[in-house]
């Protein structure tokens, strides 16, 4: 083969994937979006982790540096607890389960300590299956809003509820 014994077949072999990746770093490092400050009056969108989407009783909800942590617990057949934990202070919550034949008004969630990063609401819920949670928090007069499956209210396991009763 006298194609390997060519001297500009050689430098081209080592300079074409040095200047292959050197292009692709550039290119992603040009294009890059540099996060921006969420501003005050604007919305902006949390996305729901996979846990919201399985009968986990918990749902995390993150954008940027606001993450929110909901836990469910029954109170009774057709009434649920949420409790929220925000990373950061939050000004107000309003939460709702809306139903697919009837949409039910939001509901201010109560703050349970003064440093306002923990909050509660009680909200009927009758089939989580077929229900959707919307939560709208105002964090620095900036609000993030989620929509998401309420299957995360029951917790489902493999294990009988005795093994927890302890």
């Amino acid at each position: 083969m006298r194609i390997y014994k060519n001297k500009h077949v050689i430098i081209a072999m080592i300079v074409a994937p040095i200047l292959a990746i050197t292009a692709y770093v550039a290119t992603d490092y040009s294009l890059k979006e540099t996060p921006q400050p969420a501003k005050a009056g604007q919305s902006y969108k949390l996305a729901a982790q996979s846990n919201c989407r399985y009968a986990s009783g918990a749902c995390t909800l993150k954008n940027a540096d606001v993450k929110i942590q909901l836990q469910a617990e029954r109170e009774t057949d057709n009434t649920v607890n949420i409790a929220l934990v925000s990373s950061l202070p939050l000004q107000r919550a309003l939460i709702t389960m809306s139903h697919k034949d009837a949409e039910n008004e939001p509901l201010l969630m109560q703050s349970k300590h003064t440093d306002a990063k923990q909050w509660n609401a009680s909200l009927d819920i009758y089939d989580p299956s077929s229900s959707v949670m919307r939560l709208i928090v105002l964090v620095n007069g900036a609000s993030y809003f989620v929509e998401t499956p309420a299957v995360f209210v029951d917790l489902e396991t493999g294990f009988s509820r005795e093994n927890f009763s302890q």
